[in-house]
């Protein structure tokens, strides 16, 4: 390895930490407001609260089509099951006439 290699790798990772160390505090300075901001506001942010009231809604959709699939199966299910059943109640009321 030639020492100018060895030098803009040097370099390179130079420039590389002083980003990462720019991200750093960036992300310090923002975690700081964050968790001021906490401190001082009891109630969540209002665009949570819609979306979480937007996401109960959607809960509760879809809870109901899950519930009329399970209706409409019934329903096929017993509309198979019905001339069965109609021939079990037919058979005693035959043996009740003889």
């Amino acid at each position: 390895m030639k020492p100018t290699d060895t030098a803009k790798i040097i370099r390179e990772l130079r420039a590389s930490l002083q980003l990462i160390r720019a991200d750093h505090q960036y992300l310090a300075r923002r975690c700081r407001k964050f968790k001021d901001s906490k401190k001082h506001s009891k109630e969540p942010p209002k665009p949570l609260l819609k979306f979480a009231e937007k996401q109960r809604v959607a809960a509760k959709k879809f809870s109901g089509f899950k519930i009329a699939k399970k209706l409409e199966r019934d329903s096929i299910n017993f509309c198979e099951r019905a001339p069965a059943i109609a021939s079990l109640l037919e058979a005693p009321a035959q043996e009740d006439a003889a």
